[in-house]
Order: C-alpha cells, then sequence, then structure tokens
C-alpha cells in the first residue's frame, strides 16, 4: 500500500541535498509506474519530534490502519518504535 509520499528528516543538510539530486524527476520504478517524483522542502513542520507530535494521535496511527500505512521511524538503517 502507498499513499505516494514521505515525509523524510535528515541528519545532516548534505543528505537532504543528495535526495532531492537523486529524486528530483525520479521515475524508473521497478513496478511500471508512470509516476515522477517531485521533491519538496518546504514544510511546516521541521524535525522530528514535530512531525511525531503532528502524528501521535493522527487518524493514522489508529489500531485499524494497516502497520505499512503508519508513519515510521528509522534508526541506523532499521525501523524504531514510534515514541
Amino acid at each position: 500500500l502507498s499513499f505516494g509520499y514521505a515525509f523524510v528528516n535528515f541528519v545532516s543538510e548534505a543528505s537532504a541535498k543528495m535526495c532531492v539530486e537523486i529524486f528530483e524527476g525520479f521515475s524508473r520504478w521497478r513496478d511500471a509506474s508512470d509516476e515522477v517524483c517531485s521533491v519538496s522542502t518546504k514544510t511546516t513542520y521541521q524535525g522530528q519530534d514535530e512531525c511525531v507530535q503532528l502524528y501521535r494521535n493522527s487518524p493514522v496511527m489508529h489500531e485499524s490502519v494497516d502497520d505499512n500505512a503508519k508513519p515510521a521511524i528509522f534508526q541506523d538503517g532499521l525501523r524504531a518504535p514510534f515514541p
């Protein structure tokens, strides 16, 4: 299941810039989708703490929502518990 978007909180400005360079305009998806990736750095919420607060009591966190559709936090490449 995919909603077609992601929020990513980078640990450095260099990492964020690299993501923009790689993903802006990306369209070589494995599933033959014709979607083209668009990257935006403009958001109201900045930083992990603000994003956690935004989603902590969101309907998307309800037990009826599949775990694959919920916000996720990754640390060192592994999924971490949502605080």
